[in-house]
């Protein structure tokens, strides 16, 4: 029954149950609820080879085995209930946590607490401020320059929590509230009384004394000018003059120029209780009274000129002196030069010698040198002559001739000088009228071309196979040692032959004809002239000894012996009885044979 398996035994059947069943027919259904293997109050439902269990609230497994408040699914210190939902459990969460698990903590922040842009930290059902400077109170609430405790000062929130003061000049304390004693330093000097302020201090001097302190003495300072005597005053000093000075500090001089003692249109120079005249040109005395003009006259008819402090007389042309009483000498300085001085008037007048010129004859007509080229120059009666050396002509030696004019260059260019000429010459040419032909006078050997070259230079040009400054020398073509493998090198006309050894051939003796040889059957190859040739091993013939020799065709074995041609020798199968001795001596007809072959290349 139930899926069971029969199988046929001796004397009956047996029956092979499914899992799940039991009995001799496979009738009873297996109840696997009999040990109870659901946990937790868990109800066990039997099924075919299984069973299951139907879990409690909060349990889940196989068995019911699982406790899923065990896993740790609510955080925060949340309490697990156990329910029947999908979860199988729902958390308990304690104040401010949220979500299924409880792990969300609740932002107190949200709501933006904190006053006076303090700063909120968000914390477990609760929160905290950090407030700014000068703020304090769980939400910075308290400003603590508000109202402000400054009397005499400005209120700073520049320290967490409180503030500070900064107080105006001249108070000070915790508030402002205090103002400070200036005077407490003792700033007055020689005397003065101090007087307190708001952040200041006056001092009342004594007779004589100034300054802020009245540090300073009134009567140091040389208030009082031009020697005058200082006396101190209440706030001040009193300056007593000196004659001709007048001012609250005797500044001023008494100007005796007013009114203007001097005469004659003089400039009158105030002094210290006096004057000082300046006369115009021409007068003198304390008041510029004397005319010196009417004093001095000038004779020649000079003219009297004024002066500061006298007068003087302006000759007329020709007269001197302090009167203009005298004729002057125009000859006394020796103004002429090379010639005679005429006195005039007014002037003179200079009788030049020959060869000079000029105002005063200091002009020589040969300087600067007029004569051009090396000229010497004449004096003459009316002014100079140039004497030319050779080769120059014209009034100051200023023509060159032209030595060039006859054309006394053959074979070049004629190119003037002084008194001569030289020739430039053309390739090839040289003398001093280019008159020799170098090419002619030392002529090329052996055929050579001769080239003219410039400065009077050639060159040769050779045949091939010849050398040398004058193709003089022929070009050893062997020198260079052409020819190879032992070859004796014969020179010729641009070009050498080489006469090679035996074996050898090629222009330079470089083939080898062993190298590519034909000799066959290990044979020897040996050069020759031209050629090669093939020294055969015992045994082969022939040119390339290719050729066996068949040492049993002269049939050489006797006695029904079977002859076997060998390489050099024959075998020789003998007859039973046939003695050793028989045997070696038909050994003894073999051949031997050497092939030569010649090979022309």
């Amino acid at each position: 029954m139930n899926n069971g398996l029969c199988v046929g035994a001796p004397g009956g059947f047996e029956c092979f149950c499914v899992p799940g069943f039991t009995g001799s027919l496979c009738q009873i259904d297996i109840d696997e609820c009999v040990s109870d293997p659901c946990l937790n109050a868990g109800i066990c439902v039997n099924q075919i080879a299984d069973y299951s269990c139907a879990c409690p609230a909060g349990f889940r497994g196989k068995r019911c085995d699982i406790d899923l408040c065990n896993l740790n699914q609510c955080l925060n210190g949340a309490t697990c209930n156990r329910v029947n939902n999908s979860a199988g459990y729902n958390c308990s969460c304690l104040p401010d946590f949220t979500g299924q698990r409880c792990e969300t903590n609740i932002d107190d922040c949200i709501s933006n607490p904190c006053f006076n842009f303090g700063i909120c930290k968000d914390r477990v059902a609760s929160y905290s401020c950090d407030c700014q400077r000068g703020y304090s109170g769980s939400r910075c609430e308290i400003d603590h320059c508000s109202p402000s405790p400054c009397i005499y000062g400005q209120c700073i929130r520049d320290l967490p929590g409180s503030h500070e003061c900064l107080c105006i000049a001249g108070y000070t304390g915790t508030n402002c509230d205090t103002n400070i004693d200036e005077c407490a330093s003792d700033p007055c000097l020689n005397g003065g009384a101090c007087l307190d302020g708001i952040n200041s201090y006056q001092c009342k001097c004594k007779n004589g004394y100034g300054g802020t302190n009245c540090e300073i003495d009134l009567c140091s300072l040389n208030i009082c000018q031009n020697g005058a005597t200082c006396i101190g005053k209440p706030n001040g000093t009193e300056c007593v003059c000196k004659n001709g000075y007048s001012g609250d500090r005797c500044e001023i001089d008494v100007d005796d120029c007013n009114p203007s003692p001097c005469l004659n249109n003089a400039q009158c120079v105030d002094g210290v209780d006096n004057y000082t005249c300046k006369c115009s040109a021409g007068y003198g005395g304390k008041n510029c009274s004397i005319d010196f003009c009417s004093r001095n006259k000038c004779d020649n008819n000079g003219t009297c000129i004024p002066l500061p402090n006298g007068s003087s007389c302006s000759c007329k042309p020709g007269y001197t002196g302090l009167q203009c009483e005298k004729i002057i000498d125009q000859c006394q300085s020796s103004p002429c030069h090379n010639a005679t001085c005429i006195n005039k008037l007014t002037d003179f007048e200079c009788k030049c010698r020959s060869g000079f010129t000029g105002k005063t004859c200091n002009i020589d007509v040969c300087k600067p040198e007029p004569c051009m080229n090396n000229g010497k120059c004449v004096h003459t009666l009316n002014g100079f002559s140039c004497i030319c050396i050779p080769g120059y002509y014209g009034e100051n030696c200023q023509h060159n001739y032209d030595d060039c004019q006859s054309s006394p260059c053959s074979n070049g260019k004629c190119i003037d000088g002084v008194d001569s000429y030289t020739c430039d010459c053309n390739a090839g040419y040289t003398g001093h009228n280019c008159d020799i032909d170098n090419c002619t006078a030392l002529p090329c050997q052996n055929n050579g071309t001769c080239v003219r070259l410039p400065f009077g230079s050639k060159s040769c040009t050779c045949l091939s196979d010849y050398t040398g400054a004058l193709c003089e020398i022929q070009i050893d073509n062997c020198q260079s040692d052409p020819c190879l493998n032992n070859a004796t090198c014969v020179d010729g006309i641009n070009d050498f032959q080489c006469q090679c050894p035996g074996g050898f051939l090629g222009k330079n003796c470089d083939i080898d004809l062993c190298k590519t040889s034909k000799c066959q059957n290990n044979a020897t190859c040996v050069g020759v002239p031209g050629a090669y040739r093939c020294a055969c091993q015992p045994g082969f013939v022939g040119g390339l000894c290719q050729v066996e020799v068949d040492e049993c065709s002269s049939n050489p074995c006797s006695n029904g012996g079977q002859c076997k041609d060998l390489v050099m020798i024959s075998s020789a199968r003998v007859l039973l009885g046939l003695q050793e001795k028989l045997v070696m001596s038909l050994l003894m007809h073999a051949s031997l044979s050497l092939a030569i072959i010649m090979v022309h290349v």
